[in-house]
C-alpha cells in the first residue's frame, strides 16, 4: 500500500498548478491491483487487442469499456498470483500458439501483422498478449481444473434423466474430425490450395502427429473441447460422402482427404458398436463428464477465485 501512495504522491505534485504542463505526460489510473496500477494508456492498448477483428464501427459505451477493464484488472491479479506460484510456459509455447491462431486467421504471417499495424498494434503486442494468457491458463489448470471431481453415480444419473429416454437402436459411430471450409466465393484454385493443405495435414497424421492436436489448430468446425470430437452418430446424420466413409474404416485408422460440398474432411472412428448391445452410462462417460463439467468447474473456479479476492486488493477508479 505504501507503495501505491507514493505513486499517487509523484503523480500529485505533477498536477499542481506550477506542474500542470508536465502532468499532461502522466496517464491517469484507472485501476489498482495490490502494488500495481493500470493506467489509461495500458487500458487503451488492452482494449485495441480485445476489440482487433471484431466488426466495431463505433468506441464501446461506458458500461463495456467498464467490463473491459474489469477484466484487465482480474487478468493482472491471475498474473501476479502465477509470478507468486512461479508459473512460466516455454517461448516453444508461444511460438505454437501463435502460429495456431495466425493460421485460424488463414492468412500469411505478413499480412497478420500488416492488419495489426493497420489497427495501430504490433506484433510484440499479441506475443505478450498470447504468453499472459498461456499463464493464466496454467493457473487455472492447477488450481481450478485439478480440483474438479465428478463421481461415476453423478455421471450414471445423468445418463438415466438426459440420455438413456433418448438413445437409438442400430449401429453407431464416435467421430472425430478435421474440416477445412470451403468458403463460397473461393475460386478453383483456392479450392485446389485447400485440398493440398488437406493433403498435407493427413501426411503429418500418417507421420505420428496428434490428431487432437492437428484437429485444435487446424480444423475449421466446432467442437467443445476444441480436439475434433464431434461425438456419437447414427446412419443418416451425416453428409453422404462422410458417412460412407464413417461406417467403413477400422477404429482408430485415419481416413483419407474427403470433399463434400461444404469442405475438406479427415475423419477417424475412436468407437463402434453394431446396436446389438444395450448402451450404459459408461458408453457415454466422455460426453456426460463433459456436461457435467462446466457447472463443476463453476463452483471450484467461485470458490478459488473468492479465496484470491480475501487475501488482494483491488480497486477500480472508472
Amino acid at each position: 500500500m505504501l507503495k501505491i501512495i507514493s505513486i499517487l504522491s509523484l503523480i500529485w505534485l505533477f498536477v499542481t498548478p506550477s506542474g500542470a504542463v508536465a502532468a499532461e505526460t502522466f496517464d491517469r489510473i484507472l485501476a489498482v491491483v495490490n502494488d500495481e496500477i493500470i493506467t489509461q494508456s495500458e487500458f487503451k492498448r488492452y482494449a485495441a487487442l480485445i476489440l482487433f477483428g471484431a466488426d466495431q464501427k463505433q468506441e464501446p459505451d461506458r458500461e463495456i469499456r467498464r467490463q473491459m477493464l474489469e477484466q484487465m484488472v482480474e487478468k493482472k491479479l491471475f498474473l501476479q498470483e502465477a509470478k507468486r506460484t512461479n508459473i512460466k510456459v516455454p517461448e516453444q509455447d508461444v511460438d505454437q500458439a501463435m502460429q495456431a491462431m495466425i493460421v485460424r486467421n488463414n492468412m500469411p504471417f505478413n499480412e497478420f501483422k500488416a492488419k495489426l499495424e493497420s489497427a495501430g498494434l504490433m506484433i510484440e503486442e499479441v506475443r505478450a498478449a498470447m504468453r499472459e494468457e498461456l499463464i493464466t491458463s496454467e493457473l487455472i489448470g492447477r488450481e481450478v481444473h485439478a480440483n474438479v471431481t465428478i463421481s461415476d453415480a453423478e455421471m450414471e444419473q445423468y445418463y438415466l434423466k438426459n440420455i438413456a429416454p433418448n438413445e437409438q437402436e442400430g449401429a453407431r459411430v464416435r467421430l472425430s474430425q478435421i474440416l477445412l471450409l470451403i468458403k463460397e466465393d473461393f475460386t478453383d484454385e483456392q479450392v485446389g490450395k485447400l485440398k493440398t493443405r488437406a493433403e498435407s495435414l493427413r501426411a503429418q497424421l500418417e507421420a505420428g502427429a496428434s490428431f487432437r492436436e492437428i484437429a485444435a489448430t487446424y480444423s475449421q468446425w466446432p467442437s467443445e473441447p476444441g480436439d475434433g470430437d464431434l461425438g456419437f452418430f447414427y446412419k443418416n446424420q451425416l453428409l453422404p460422402e462422410v458417412e460412407q466413409v464413417a461406417f467403413s474404416i477400422p477404429v482408430d485408422t485415419v481416413s483419407q482427404v474427403i470433399k463434400s460440398p461444404i469442405g475438406f474432411h479427415i475423419l477417424k472412428v475412436t468407437y463402434r458398436d453394431t446396436g446389438e448391445i444395450a448402451p450404459t452410462w459408461k458408453t457415454h462417460k466422455n460426453d456426460i463428464r463433459r456436461a457435467l463439467y462446466g457447472q463443476a468447474f463453476q463452483e471450484v473456479y467461485e470458490k478459488w477465485y473468492s479465496d484470491l479476492q480475501e487475501r488482494t486488493h483491488t480497486e477500480i477508479l472508472f
